[in-house]
């Protein structure tokens, strides 16, 4: 199938067609599109039972993992907007996107909680926080709300698409902020389901490709120029932590 109304329903599709091939890779995991999507049912059902609807925004600060996955689509299977948080930011920055979003949740790997939580203290707005587990060593942060790892245990897999417009907005991503603060940039379906046709019609992907995805998952380009049409094509993602210049400073000098 290659027209739908919003991507959350050309990932429940995707899903339904293609259960069984690999969606993500990430280090030494394998994940299926059914896996995926079920994931993302578990997150969309937690979102309903606590009151999300369709038109919320709900932040995601995420490091590069599948996780962004399960969060993202999650959030755009009920109808609500995935708002990608740039975790370079600091505490006065996080709170002037709180206030500018106003989201009623937030995704937030437990790297950067402290520093989301020094936002949400200097912000009059105050989401609700669930916490997305790593390997970062802390102890546990009274702040928090749910945990990720919970809500994939406890909650249904059973579908929870909402019913969506083309015109629907999805995804909302901020700009740097070079020359002040960061501009919010709201998109809606019919632009994103519109590139994802252009991709394919360059036949850039084929057989059985993986594409690589090393860029912070907050950005457009692996969100809106690789992630969703990835799915369209039916093809895999893999994905590393985010690649950043230090990481090979040493050998370059």
């Amino acid at each position: 199938r290659t027209e739908f109304e919003s991507v959350a329903e050309m990932m429940t599709v995707r899903a339904q067609e293609v259960p069984t091939h690999t969606h993500v890779l990430f280090y030494d995991q394998t994940i299926t599109y059914a896996q995926t999507n079920d994931r993302s049912n578990r997150v969309a059902n937690f979102l309903k039972e606590k009151g999300g609807k369709k038109g919320d925004v709900v932040s995601l600060l995420i490091s590069n993992s599948p996780e962004v996955y399960y969060a993202m689509f999650g959030v755009q299977k009920i109808g609500a907007i995935a708002g990608s948080i740039n975790f370079m930011l600091k505490g006065p920055e996080i709170a002037w996107l709180l206030e500018d979003s106003k989201p009623k949740m937030a995704f937030v790997s437990s790297d950067f909680i402290p520093e989301f939580i020094r936002g949400v203290d200097l912000s009059n707005h105050k989401p609700q926080i669930i916490e997305v587990k790593t390997d970062f060593t802390n102890p546990a942060f009274p702040n928090v709300d749910f945990q990720l790892s919970n809500i994939l245990e406890q909650y249904p897999s059973d579908e929870a698409l909402v019913p969506q417009a083309a015109s629907d907005p999805f995804l909302l991503l901020y700009s740097s902020g070079p020359t002040g603060r960061p501009k919010g940039i709201l998109l809606k379906n019919e632009g994103q389901l519109s590139i994802c046709r252009s991709m394919a019609s360059i036949g850039l992907f084929g057989g059985d490709d993986v594409m690589l995805i090393l860029l912070p998952m907050f950005h457009t380009n692996p969100i809106c120029v690789w992630t969703y049409p990835i799915i369209y094509c039916a093809q895999t993602a893999c994905i590393r932590k985010a690649f950043s210049p230090a990481d090979f400073w040493p050998a370059i000098t």
